[in-house]
Parts: structure tokens; sequence; C-alpha cells
């Protein structure tokens, strides 16, 4: 019994995630034909994933009630202490596969939406240059022909040459970005934004520091970036940080 119940838990999240085999889709339409517990158990993780996709903290409540009286309905139809013990325990591996795996399509989600919108940055010009600008040079061809980690490689060497540089430190975010190094991006973009008074990238920096906190899914800061930059209607990056902030307002509530 327990380990079938297991087994159908696999089922169920190999179904609601598209990767059964035609083999297991025979077993899934039997089961939910001939066993109501198998049937109860799929509808109640479709409502529960429903459920959190809507953000809405009172449907997940409602949710969390639907269990207490399924176990109920079931322990007085079986009063087995072991088959309802079992019972519990699979409903509850449910609701931790389904938050696990909304968690993880969520995140990739925003990062879609994120990248779609995300604005990239031109590059410097490149020129026939000497001794360290034709570094930079260097690495600017790379980053256009979006040989990126060349880049990266480029800049970091010269950036622990001159780590105060200001353009080394804004491109270094830029290429961290493109590498999907986005928690480090945000460590170079702060260091700009902290001195704003003294360097050309300062907007250009701080558009892309909202754009790598969002990247990680850190709403919170990209929001109050976004937010600044919405209230200066001269800003470069007005219209694409008022249409960021606007689609994580549709999934932060």
């Amino acid at each position: 019994m327990e380990k079938e119940q297991f087994q159908n838990i696999e089922l169920i999240e190999a179904d609601l995630e598209g990767r059964l085999t035609d083999e297991e889709n025979h077993r899934v339409e039997s089961l939910l034909a001939s066993d109501s517990d198998f049937k109860n158990e799929l509808i109640l993780y479709q409502t529960i994933i429903s459920g959190v996709r809507s953000e809405k903290d009172e449907h997940l409540v409602e949710e969390f009630r639907k269990i207490d009286r399924l176990q109920d309905v079931a322990i007085a139809q079986k009063p087995n202490i072991f088959f309802s013990f079992n019972r519990i325990a699979a409903v509850v591996l449910i609701i931790c596969i389904a938050s696990t795996t909304l968690y993880f399509y969520s995140s990739r989600e925003e990062k879609s939406i994120a990248a779609s919108l995300y604005v990239d940055d031109p590059g410097l010009p490149v020129k026939m240059s000497v001794n360290d600008q034709l570094a930079l040079d260097n690495a600017m061809s790379y980053y256009k022909t979006g040989n990126y980690n060349s880049a990266l490689e480029i800049i970091n060497q010269q950036i622990k040459l001159n780590p105060t540089n200001d353009t080394l430190q804004y491109y270094m975010g830029v290429v961290l970005i493109k590498t999907g190094k986005f928690e480090k991006s945000i460590q170079y973009f702060t260091l700009l934004i902290d001195r704003c008074s003294t360097t050309v990238f300062c907007n250009d920096a701080e558009y892309r520091l909202g754009m790598a906190y969002w990247f990680v899914n850190d709403m919170t800061n990209a929001k109050r970036i976004f937010l600044k930059i919405e209230k200066d209607t001269l800003h470069p990056y007005f219209d694409p940080s008022t249409k960021a902030l606007a689609e994580i307002n549709k999934g932060v509530k």
C-alpha cells in the first residue's frame, strides 16, 4: 500500500509536468477511472498549484482545509491508523513537490520575462588602440560578437590591474549579466551607484542593477530601483524601467 501510494505521487507529478510515457498515460487514465483516491489526489495537486500561481493567500488556506477534510473522510472510511498516517504523509509530500516545482518554474518564468525586456548595452566603440585600451577594445569585440566568456576573461584581467576604473567596473557588470552571473554583477553596479557623482555610468548602472535584482528574483530591490527611475521622466531608462515595473507588479501583489 505505501509503495503504491508514493508511486502514485510520482505519476501525478510527471503527469502535471507532461513527462509521462505512453504506458504511464494509460495507467493514469485507468487509475482515474477506477481509483477515486487517486483522482482526488490529482485534483488536489492541481488546485494547490492553481492557488499558488494566483498568489492569493486565502485560496491556499482553503486548499489546506480541503486536505484536512479529505483526511477526515479517509480516516472515517478506513480507520487503520497506519493507512491514515501514510495518506497524510503522501498529501504533505504532494504539497512539498508542488511548492518546489512551482518555485522553480515561476523563477524561470520571471527570468524569461526579465530577459525579454532587458535593454542590452551596445558596448564601447572599437578603435585601433594600443596598450591598456587595446585590451578593452578586444573585450568589446568579443562582447559585440556574443563571445561573452572571452570578454569577461579580458575585463577580469584588466580590473585586477585597475580595480577602481569605472569603465571596467561597469562592463564587468554588463558581461556578468550576459553570462548569467547576476549576483556578482550586482556587486559591480552597486559600486558605481555609490559614486554616481563621479561616473558617467550612473544611469546605466542603476537600470542594470534593477534588472540584475529582477533576474535573481529579488523583487523588493528591483521595485525600489525601478520606482526611483520612474520618478525621473528624463532618465534615459525611464521607459524600460516603467515596463519592467509593470511586469513585476503583475506578479507581486
